[in-house]
């Protein structure tokens, strides 16, 4: 990490579906011997982590609204209004080793993440290191299953109300496309995952759980968990949106497993492979993982070019994350692509291509994808 980056204060999004253990890991974390100063920031709007605040009222106005103060130097507070704003007044006052953002059950990580990833240029004193979502392992597969059910019956009850109420000559609007369901979407958001909650199922139903996590989003760390316990320096601090050694491990990681070595499987073909393996097909119907592989090396500007037409134009707001390796033209080192929503980055990394390396373009895009299998002829 850069002397810059060292000045900044690490910023972490929790996720998770109702009552997936967050209120739990947060408590954990405020009350751990961790030796950080850690500060665990709700708003105003989300669900309160069970624990008795004690109400400030600034007289400057601040958004910081509560807070309580632990003996191990971390605190719990509400803001309001804008994160970034309330996040920068807090630390202008004292400063802390790391802020996690609590994320309400119901909410879209992406939107707060974004908000987050900041530009360089403006000299934030923080920057977005990962996104964490915790899985109830006991819960997970029928919240999705309920999400499902409720999604057919909404566009169910739009067509009737259709054909109740008649169509304008010259056509009426169709009903709305089903989406997938929050708990998926905070799933695919994700840079770690939590699979909490193993201790009240059995091994069948954690291997079956993970397998419906890993199809939504192949590419994010996961933790087994009991109480929502877990090594916080192997979830804080990972800097999941600069270029690192770890980052292009787990790449390469998910290309032997085979999450990008049949790039031209198609969404059935893959449910089929599944089943040609002897395991239960779990494919999301609405989220699908396209992974875009081209050989040699491409041009930096033509590369950020490619990519803002997906995320800002042809495919907006349906791709949540997209990930990759990637080789530039005339530049000896591998370059790492990041991106949430319509936000990405094209980092440089420390690590040069080896002289007989191959040179590979390796990109990942997760989110309502069930129509982008185009952009494979579209790099090539």
């Amino acid at each position: 990490m850069s002397g810059e980056e060292n000045r900044k204060t690490p910023v972490t999004l929790i996720s998770g579906f109702l009552g997936s253990g967050k209120t739990t890991f947060l408590n954990y974390i405020l009350t751990e011997n961790h030796g950080k100063k850690i500060a665990v920031i709700q708003n105003e709007f989300g669900q309160g982590i069970g624990i008795e605040t004690a109400m400030i009222v600034g007289e400057d106005g601040s958004k910081v609204s509560e807070w309580l103060e632990f003996p191990n130097g971390c605190i719990c507070c509400t803001v309001k209004d804008d994160f970034i704003q309330s996040i920068e007044n807090m630390l202008s006052k004292r400063s802390f080793d790391y802020i996690l953002i609590e994320s309400t059950g119901m909410g879209d990580p992406g939107q707060i993440s974004s908000s987050l990833w900041v530009d360089e240029g403006l000299e934030s004193p923080i920057y977005l290191d990962s996104i964490i979502t915790l899985v109830d392992s006991k819960n997970i597969l029928k919240q999705i299953e309920q999400g499902e059910r409720n999604r057919i019956k909404q566009q169910t009850s739009a067509v009737v109300v259709e054909e109740d109420g008649g169509e304008e000559e010259g056509g009426g609007s169709e009903p709305p496309p089903l989406k997938e369901t929050e708990a998926e979407r905070q799933i695919a958001f994700a840079d770690v995952i939590l699979l909490n909650k193993v201790d009240l199922v059995d091994e069948q139903q954690i291997q079956r759980v993970r397998a419906k996590v890993q199809d939504i989003n192949p590419l994010a760390t996961i933790f087994v968990t009991q109480k929502s316990v877990v090594d916080l320096d192997k979830v804080l601090s990972i800097q999941q949106y600069k270029p690192n050694v770890d980052i292009i491990k787990n790449y390469k990681a998910a290309a032997a497993s085979g999450v990008c070595s049949d790039s031209s499987c198609s969404d059935q073909e893959h449910q089929h492979h599944n089943h040609q393996h002897g395991s239960e097909s779990v494919h999301s119907n609405r989220i699908n993982t396209i992974c875009v592989e081209k050989s040699g090396s491409v041009g930096l500007t033509d590369m950020n070019r490619w990519i803002g037409s997906i995320v800002w134009s042809e495919y907006q707001d349906k791709v949540f994350r997209c990930k990759g390796l990637i080789s530039i033209d005339g530049n000896e080192y591998k370059h790492i692509l990041q991106g949430v929503y319509e936000t990405f980055e094209i980092l440089q990394s420390d690590i040069k291509w080896l002289p007989n390396e191959e040179r590979i373009n390796k990109l990942v895009f997760i989110g309502e994808c069930g129509d982008m299998h185009n952009l494979r002829q579209d790099l090539a």
